[in-house]
């Protein structure tokens, strides 16, 4: 009798292996690297559905494919992960080298603070010591200008009116009037007995031969007390000479102590101004590390990740190809293992490619079957030419001899 040429229905029916003889972990491996493969949807289905065959070939080289490129994948991560490494090890050395630096700078600054402090606080004592010397300077340089000055005008007298006086030698009355108020008024500063200072104006103003004893003996007495009060005066101007010029060297010395000091709190604030400028920058360039340190680890995380997820995916593809070879040399399922099985079938049927490509293989095999059957007898003739024009009218068919 002819072959039966009822068009197969749609259904799947494993040509791999049965599922039963799958291990449970195996399958789950090639189901998550399957989906993890870049291939259309469709060729995914071929390859769980016909393990075995053509899709165990197609998924081989699928999972070679991917391989290659999770090696490439994670030769690049590993790449860009120790780069980052290395910049982030570069960056911490400048972060400790910043935090360095602002910390000497801060330790700079403090002791250029108290520096200038120190010297402005020497620089007023010195300045008041200079005032206070140059006050107590000044009173005593009066006096020593009234001392010259009390001398200059004993010695003119002495040496002048007193003499002239003396010697009887003024031309008129007019210049031995001047002369005796002149000695008069010096008689009276020195401080003489007032019985000496009324008779000296008389005995003074007597010519020398017209003198008496006591107006000689007058005379003789304020020759010597204006003699004696010059030579009081020299030796009291002698004696504070040296004084007087250590007390001039010694305002002089205070006045330059006074200005080097005040030089040396100038400088000093120079210095602190500086040493803050500094302290400053090194603590805006140790903010500005931290935070291309913080940039970079947040990075170099993100690379680490990365890596991690393509190690995962190269050990998931690995893992994978190697359950695909157990699978593929698996033993054929025992009987009460049938159910495993016709769950794998039914989560194959679901799939519509698997469904057209079982389609195809059935049509194929009705092909195959009608060209090797006997030629029929002749009542039988028509309805064989009429079952072999359906089978070439098949679109199935069609397409088989196509391919």
């Amino acid at each position: 009798p002819a072959p039966s040429l009822a068009r197969p229905a749609f259904r799947a029916r494993p040509t791999s292996p049965p599922v039963d003889a799958m291990s449970a972990a195996d399958i789950e491996a090639v189901r998550k690297a399957v989906q993890a493969v870049d291939v259309p949807s469709e060729a995914k289905a071929l390859f769980l559905s016909d393990l075995s065959g053509t899709g165990g070939v197609f998924l081989s080289a699928a999972l070679t494919d991917a391989q290659h490129k999770a090696a490439n994948e994670l030769r690049s991560a590993s790449e860009a992960v120790a780069a980052a490494d290395a910049e982030l090890a570069t960056c911490k050395e400048a972060l400790a080298e910043a935090e360095k630096q602002a910390e000497e700078t801060s330790v700079a600054a403090d002791e250029a603070k108290a520096k200038v402090t120190t010297l402005n606080k020497a620089a007023k004592e010195a300045d008041a010591e200079h005032k206070a010397a140059e006050r107590d300077g000044t009173a005593q340089a009066k006096y020593w200008a009234q001392l010259r000055e009390e001398h200059e005008k004993a010695s003119a007298i002495c040496d002048g009116s007193l003499k002239l006086l003396c010697e009887g030698g003024w031309i008129d009355e007019d210049v031995k009037a001047a002369s005796v108020q002149a000695v008069e008024s010096l008689l009276s500063d020195i401080g003489v007995e007032k019985v000496l200072a009324a008779a000296a104006p008389a005995a003074l103003g007597t010519a020398p031969d017209l003198r008496k004893p006591f107006d000689t003996m007058v005379v003789e007495g304020v020759t010597e007390c204006v003699a004696g009060k010059v030579n009081e005066l020299k030796l009291k101007i002698d004696e504070d000479s040296s004084a007087e010029r250590l007390a001039k060297a010694e305002l002089l010395g205070l006045w330059a102590i006074a200005a080097c000091s005040m030089d040396d709190a100038g400088k000093a604030g120079e210095a602190e101004v500086e040493a803050s400028a500094s302290n400053k920058r090194a603590h805006a360039d140790e903010g500005l590390a931290r935070k291309r340190l913080k940039t970079l680890t947040t990075r170099s995380t993100a690379l680490a990740a990365s890596k991690a997820t393509c190690e995962g995916a190269a050990d998931m593809i690995e893992e994978a190809t190697a359950a695909v070879a157990r699978l593929k040399a698996a033993p054929a399922p025992a009987a009460d293992e049938a159910p495993v099985a016709a769950a794998a079938e039914h989560e194959v049927e679901e799939s519509p490619v698997a469904m057209e490509v079982e389609a195809l293989q059935e049509a194929t095999a009705a092909v195959a079957r009608l060209k090797a059957a006997p030629v029929p007898a002749a009542e039988e003739a028509p309805v064989a030419a009429s079952a072999e024009d359906e089978v070439e009218e098949a679109p199935v068919a069609m397409e088989v001899e196509a391919s």
